[in-house]
């Protein structure tokens, strides 16, 4: 690298320091192991610091359509990477889930990590299957109910929505009749955190 290096080769130098993060989180759902978003994040930002730059993500409206954009700054210069196209609903606790595995997807992107469990394309070469159909509505009023007794025992609902859309992978609107059940399991199981200056006792 030069002495002065630029922007374009900082970047190419953090990409080359990346180390592949740990799959920390789990889809007991499909028995499958991934990189969450914090994880992915801890990789990038160690490699940036090294060569003095910063890995940024923002929101932006494009012709009247939402996009995750992703850049590379440093030294009051900015070095776009890429855009990647997100659907915002009326629920802010859908697109916070939305949000955060659009995130960690670009994030992969940008910088050639692996987040997720290599299967050696034996997914993509199953046959095709029919698209689930939408869930009728009393299974999603079972997603509700539990994200209500979540509530009531002191869990953050945006908390819990987040972390079923990190396991399940997907929106809820997206759910399927298997999902449903997956995501009631994953918030009954969830405890409140403690208060500040308070330690949990188990």
């Amino acid at each position: 690298m030069s002495e002065n290096p630029s922007l374009q080769e900082r970047y190419a130098a953090a990409w080359c320091d990346v180390k592949q993060p740990e799959l920390d989180g789990a889809n007991p759902h499909y028995k499958s192991r991934y990189a969450t978003l914090a994880a992915v994040q801890g990789c990038i930002r160690k490699a940036c610091a090294k060569h003095g730059i910063a890995y940024a993500q923002r929101v932006k409206l494009e012709n009247g359509e939402a996009v995750l954009v992703s850049e590379v700054v440093g030294a009051g210069d900015a070095l776009h990477l890429s855009d990647y196209p997100v659907q915002f609903v009326p629920n802010p606790q859908s697109n916070g889930s939305m949000l955060t595995y659009a995130k960690r997807q670009l994030a992969s992107i940008d910088w050639g990590i692996c987040g997720d469990e290599d299967d050696d394309g034996q997914n993509a070469a199953l046959p095709p299957r029919q698209v689930p159909r939408q869930p009728p509505q009393n299974q999603m009023d079972k997603y509700r109910a539990a994200l209500v007794r979540a509530k009531s025992r002191g869990v953050s609902v945006r908390d819990a929505m987040e972390h079923v859309g990190a396991a399940i992978g997907k929106p809820p609107e997206s759910f399927s009749l298997g999902d449903i059940e997956e995501a009631v399991r994953l918030v009954d199981s969830m405890q409140p955190h403690a208060p500040e200056g308070e330690v949990e006792t188990f």
